[in-house]
């Protein structure tokens, strides 16, 4: 994994907070993959198998390529955690209802927090906003790729101590 991006996570990760002390391995996502018949970015699929859950410090939020009327008046967006084991084990009931041009990385309340994986959208990080009904899928465009995404996070104060952040950690 890039040094820059590494050092992105340690800046935004809150390293006392372990949810997980399972990661995905290099052989659970080359199954996956064949099963599935999709190939996972490598970008991603070095943070899976190096990061456990945890959550990410207070006040960092990530800004939208795309907004859509549900984006906040700024365009800043936060992500409540993202998925590591989750990423799989919850493929199929994810794949049912929105199809198989994205899988969910994360959740921010209550919304997706999603992953390119076909060749127009390969690696492409999007905001699905399932309550949005200008447009079919929900998906807006957050960041160009996952190590894009995660270096667009950016700490912004704010007065809300309930806002947290949930994202895989590395011990």
């Amino acid at each position: 994994m890039d040094k820059i991006i590494k050092k992105k996570l340690n800046e935004i990760l809150d390293k006392d907070c372990n949810n997980s002390k399972k990661k995905l391995s290099i052989n659970d996502l080359k199954k996956f993959e064949k099963k599935y018949g999709i190939l996972v970015p490598e970008e991603y699929k070095e943070f899976l198998t190096s990061y456990y859950s945890c959550y990410v410090n207070d006040d960092y939020y990530y800004p939208m390529i795309e907004k859509s009327k549900l984006t906040s008046e700024d365009g800043m967006e936060v992500i409540d955690y993202f998925y590591n084991l989750e990423f799989i084990s919850n493929v199929d009931n994810f794949i049912a209802i929105w199809g198989d041009r994205v899988l969910p990385i994360g959740r921010a309340a209550g919304d997706f927090i999603c992953i390119g994986i076909q060749k127009e959208n390969f690696n492409k990080i999007y905001h699905l906003y399932h309550e949005d009904e200008d447009r079919a899928n929900g998906l807006y465009l957050a960041a160009n790729s996952f190590n894009e995404f995660i270096l667009s996070f950016k700490y912004i104060e704010s007065d809300d101590d309930d806002i947290q952040c949930v994202i895989t950690w590395n011990l």
